[in-house]
């Protein structure tokens, strides 16, 4: 069987200045996705990040940095996203 980590967001502005990245992080097996509860969810290269709640949720807040975040989940190899000016993926 194939794990495979899937990361999903939306960005939304709060307020005049932060950007908010949130979403989920699920695992899918055999065309089901269960939600990552204690996944990571770090920027790439910063120690910015946070864990995801008991559904998988997760927001964090948007950085110059870099437009790569990371999610982490022991067992699971990590997976990338670049965030770039997306929306939605």
């Amino acid at each position: 069987m194939r794990l495979i980590l899937i990361i999903a967001f939306i960005m939304s502005c709060v307020g005049v200045s932060a950007q908010i990245v949130s979403g989920k992080v699920v695992v899918t097996e055999e065309g089901n996705q269960t939600p990552l509860v204690g996944a990571t969810g770090i920027w790439a290269g910063t120690s910015k990040g946070t864990v995801t709640d008991f559904d998988g949720n997760f927001s964090l807040e948007r950085t110059t940095e870099t437009d790569m975040l990371v999610a982490n989940y022991v067992g699971y190899n990590a997976d990338t996203i670049i965030v770039g000016e997306l929306t939605e993926v």
